[in-house]
């Protein structure tokens, strides 16, 4: 799912406010992209899935290190 403006909005704000200009871990620079909102879905021991949780990607635009954020702790999505 892309970001539309006002998810955007609410990313950057989640981002700034807990996050600030961190240096990527890989090489340091702190250029940062906001990627597509991505689901992960939990696959269960009997083979069953049982729910699907969407994160929002984060990568840096040197290395391509990307790092995903809970939508629904960072109030991006319900």
């Amino acid at each position: 799912m892309v970001l539309d403006q006002t998810h955007k909005e609410k990313a950057l704000q989640f981002l700034n406010s807990k996050w600030g200009h961190r240096a990527c871990v890989m090489c340091a620079t702190t250029k940062w992209t906001l990627g597509p909102i991505v689901t992960v879905t939990n696959l269960q021991t009997n083979g069953d899935y049982n729910e699907v949780n969407p994160f929002l990607s984060v990568f840096c635009d040197n290395c391509g290190n990307t790092l995903f954020v809970d939508t629904a702790i960072a109030g991006i999505l319900p």
